[in-house]
């Protein structure tokens, strides 16, 4: 999420907004203190495959994708990060598995692709409502939508995944905020008409024989306009109470755990 107080523009990322929809105090404090929200080593071998993928849908051989997918490794474990799951070591140990998976399972489904790792900055819409600001010449705020998209064929919008486990298809079709906002760029940037086919190609994490698991989630035209009334009322608690101030703690689910939460000792941790 990010304030434009200039220009009144509010830019959300997916990303943001899963975490706000997980807890939305977790998502403040993500942004008073972005160094202290690093990544997991369970992400970054996700950032592995995703490397090996783009190098695959822009024509490289497997081996220059391999290596690619083995950079992006180093390069993220020289960044600050936290071990979760498992060592660094693992992480390479498991790489090649999860991309050979993906290479059999997920790449063959794929289709036309017309656009990889795609970045999008787009307008949803406006608040008008002027309860927001008691300035006189009421000036709307806009809301905007911003992202990357992993890739774009001819009739899908798809994101790849490394999961701990199989996912119920129908959580993410019920849930899932990120096939909204990409279906909404695909809308808006490559021609797709509501209903968008928007599938994740997961693979569930394993050092031997990796699965995958592909779930398709329809986005329409509602579940656009749902988001953006979501948006404008996470837009009107930023403007009204600012980000200095505690917001809503959400404790309903796993996440909020020391493991998955770096704000955990200074939040619930305290008590329990």
């Amino acid at each position: 999420m990010k304030l434009d107080y200039e220009n009144r523009t509010v830019t959300y990322r997916q990303s943001w907004l899963s975490n706000y929809f997980d807890c939305p105090e977790k998502a403040r404090r993500g942004l008073l203190e972005p160094d202290a929200d690093t990544s997991t080593d369970a992400a970054i071998l996700g950032t592995g495959l995703h490397a090996y993928a783009e190098c695959r849908l822009l024509g490289e051989d497997r081996a220059a994708s391999m290596a690619a997918a083995l950079n992006a490794l180093d390069i993220e474990f020289g960044q600050p990060h936290r071990i979760v799951q498992k060592s660094e070591v693992q992480v390479y140990d498991w790489l090649p598995s999860q991309c050979a998976a993906w290479e059999r399972d997920i790449l063959p489904q794929v289709g036309e692709v017309v656009a990889v790792e795609h970045n999008f900055n787009l307008s949803l819409g406006y608040i008008y409502d002027d309860a927001i600001d008691m300035e006189p010449d009421f000036v709307p705020w806009e809301i905007r939508l911003s992202g990357q998209i992993d890739c774009v064929t001819t009739d899908t919008v798809w994101d790849w995944k490394t999961w701990g486990r199989e996912k119920p298809a129908w959580e993410q079709q019920r849930w899932a905020v990120q096939p909204t906002v990409y279906s909404f760029a695909a809308t808006r940037e490559f021609g797709f008409t509501y209903p968008v086919n928007f599938k994740f190609g997961a693979i569930i994490k394993a050092k031997a024989n990796p699965k995958p698991q592909i779930i398709p989630v329809t986005r329409t035209d509602l579940h656009e306009q749902w988001l953006f009334d979501q948006l404008r009322g996470i837009t009107r608690q930023a403007l009204k109470l600012g980000f200095e101030d505690e917001w809503t703690k959400r404790d309903q689910s796993a996440l909020c755990s020391a493991d998955w939460c770096v704000f955990w000792d200074t939040c619930k941790g305290k008590y329990l």
